[in-house]
């Protein structure tokens, strides 16, 4: 409610107007639902309008997995965040809106701290209001990989034994 008194000198009054603000309070409480509920994902998602190619939201896990506050990832670009082009992103963010779905990729990356990892990366794009959103999510494979590496490195072993085994017969 918004009161505005008539004046003229003397006190005379004043102009009460009511505004319907329940839709704005439900958009409201809806985005904080969907914040609370992106930060409660452990993958790192990361949206970018792909009309302006600018990030649009990060979650907490994108945050953490990149050691930056979450303004400091909303002001990047997303090329440089994924160590690519702008043009070779643009291409593949456009053939993934005409596929509708992008195979999984695993992937090197270099955090910031300067470790090695590896990670699943999958994007989706969406529609809403009339624009594209790509929606890229980002898992830590480091563990799973090295544990093959290890199995593959086992299994190499475990063969070479079983051939020296099979000569002392």
């Amino acid at each position: 409610m918004t009161v505005t008194p008539l004046a003229d000198g003397r006190l005379h009054g004043a102009v009460a107007m009511h505004l319907d603000v329940t839709a704005q309070r439900r958009n409201e409480e809806n985005l904080r639902r969907f914040t609370k509920a992106m930060d409660a994902i452990a993958d790192a998602i990361v949206l970018v309008d792909r009309s302006t190619m600018r990030i649009v939201h990060v979650n907490d896990a994108a945050c953490r997995f990149e050691d930056r506050p979450r303004e400091e990832l909303l002001a990047l670009e997303p090329w440089a965040l994924l160590a690519t082009s702008r043009a070779e992103l643009e291409r593949t963010y456009d053939d993934i809106i005409a596929s509708g779905v992008a195979a999984p990729l695993e992937i090197p990356r270099q955090r910031k701290d300067g470790a090695q990892v590896y990670v699943e990366l999958r994007r989706h794009a969406l529609r809403a209001g009339g624009r594209w959103t790509l929606v890229s999510l980002m898992r830590d494979i480091t563990e799973r990989k090295q544990a093959a590496l290890q199995l593959r490195e086992s299994q190499r072993r475990f063969s070479g034994l079983l051939q020296t085994v099979e000569l002392l017969r």
